[in-house]
Order: structure tokens, then C-alpha cells, then sequence
């Protein structure tokens, strides 16, 4: 499997609910980075699949009503990255719903995801959070 191909399936993945699924493309010893925002419950780096699997995929259904990253994507791979822009949306616990703009840096070694950058549009994803307007 091609670095692309792994990133498109770990999305279909995402997309369908299956997190156990995504976890199945992570190194060991990934390195997982999220916006540093105060409001989000999995900011920062996060170390190792188990980690990732804990504090980052089984928080997402408990803090938002719905995350989702199946809008259009633009896909650019060369060596071990593969990027990713896009357009999600997100529902939070208030009901707001908000379309955010994305951009995932995904690098691979050996058909596994060994680093994750993630850049969001965080104010949109406070806006759906936390339902207020900043």
C-alpha cells in the first residue's frame, strides 16, 4: 500500500466511526499533534498509538455531536508525506454547527503513520465547542 492510499483509507476510516480501524495505521511510537487551544480536551503532542487511541479518538464522540473531514480534499503526496487541505465540519455539545478549513501532515514509514500535524481552524472549532461567538 502507497502512502496515499494508507492516508485515504485511515480517513474512510474515520469517516465511517471505525476508530479502531485508524488506530490500526499508527506506529507504536507516533507522534500526534494537535492545535494547542484550551478548549480542546486532546491539544498538544501525543505519544504512542495506545495514547492517541485513549486521549484522542475515544474523547472525540464525547466532546463533539459530530466531527466530520469527508468534504472535498486535495491531496499532495511526495516521500514519506502525504498533506492533506480540506474542509470539515463540526457540531460541539451547544448544537452549533461550523464548517472549518484543515490541513494534515501525515508522515509514513513502512505503511504506518509515524507523525501527525494537525492545523485547524480553531476558532471555528471553539465556535462549535463552546457555542459562543469570540
Amino acid at each position: 500500500m502507497i502512502n496515499l492510499d494508507v492516508v485515504e483509507s485511515l480517513y474512510a476510516a474515520f469517516d465511517r466511526g471505525d476508530l479502531a480501524r485508524v488506530i490500526e495505521f499508527l506506529d507504536p511510537a507516533v507522534e500526534w499533534v494537535e492545535p494547542d487551544v484550551e478548549e480542546f480536551p486532546y491539544r498538544g503532542l501525543t505519544v504512542g498509538s495506545d495514547a492517541v487511541g485513549n486521549d484522542v479518538m475515544r474523547v472525540i464522540p464525547t466532546v463533539y455531536q459530530r466531527l466530520d473531514f469527508s468534504g472535498e480534499k486535495r491531496w499532495i503526496a511526495g516521500g514519506d508525506s502525504v498533506v492533506v487541505l480540506g474542509t470539515g465540519e463540526a457540531a460541539g455539545p451547544s448544537g452549533r454547527v461550523e464548517k472549518f478549513r484543515f490541513n494534515h501532515v501525515w508522515t509514513l514509514r513502512d505503511g504506518l503513520v509515524v507523525r501527525f500535524d494537525g492545523f485547524a481552524d480553531t476558532h471555528k472549532l471553539r465556535q462549535a465547542l463552546t457555542g459562543e461567538c469570540y
